[in-house]
């Protein structure tokens, strides 16, 4: 990712990963109410908790054929495994 000594944080104003599939609603509802998070608070101290919310939607689209393997591992890169980080130095 970045260099030693490089610290990761919320991109300011983040957005969403613009995707060309639908996804199910659920799964948008995590998404969003996570963006609106990391926009309003500060501490970030519940990230985790969105982060694993939407892995868990996302385990569900999969496994019920509501998302490509694809889509799975894009959405996950990017909301779960912190993709939507900047990286500064």
């Amino acid at each position: 990712m970045g260099e030693k000594g490089d610290i990761m944080k919320i991109c300011e104003n983040p957005r969403p990963l613009e995707i060309k599939f639908e996804i199910p609603q659920s799964l948008q509802k995590a998404i969003d109410d996570f963006l609106e998070y990391l926009r309003t608070d500060d501490t970030q101290s519940l990230e985790d908790c969105y982060r694993t919310e939407i892995d868990c939607e996302l385990r569900w689209c999969l496994r019920e054929d509501k998302i490509s393997r694809e889509q799975y591992q894009l959405l996950k890169d990017y909301y779960v495994h912190r993709g939507i980080y900047c990286i500064t130095g």
